[in-house]
């Protein structure tokens, strides 16, 4: 019964993207599925931003303004991939042993879980932050 339980873990595990050995090394956007991610969206929003800012009118406080989110943004994407790098490494691990957690591997999966939740609804805060700090006329030209 541990066993396929085990079994059942392993092939569980090995279908989510991002927890495979295999693809440790490598970058991908995760759950992007062939689209854009949300962080597509926000740094494709900022970099258009940045590109059309004459033609936007955009005053340097705004510029620095939208710098400021994008930073921000990027260090919990950064702080966000090293813990589910880190929660990748402490399943691997468990599952390494004689007699995993069981208990302990469905913490791990709900950590990794709440940082993707967690990086989701930052990432979406900081779309309408930086929609906020344009003017309803620059929102317009900016469609």
């Amino acid at each position: 019964m541990k066993k396929r339980r085990l079994i059942l873990i392993l092939t569980f595990l090995m279908a989510i993207p991002g927890v495979g050995l295999a693809n440790q090394g490598g970058h991908h956007s995760e759950g992007s599925e062939g689209g854009f991610t949300l962080e597509d969206m926000c740094f494709g929003k900022v970099y258009f931003l940045f590109k059309n800012k004459s033609e936007l009118g955009l005053t340097k406080e705004q510029v620095e303004q939208i710098k400021t989110i994008k930073f921000d943004v990027k260090r919990v994407m950064i702080d966000a991939e090293a813990k589910k790098d880190l929660a990748t490494l402490d399943m691997v691990q468990e599952l390494h042993k004689d007699q995993p957690d069981v208990k302990k591997l469905d913490s791990v999966i709900d950590q990794k879980y709440a940082v993707k939740t967690n990086l989701a609804k930052t990432v979406v805060q900081s779309i309408l932050n930086t929609k906020a700090i344009l003017t309803a006329e620059q929102q317009a030209k900016a469609k």
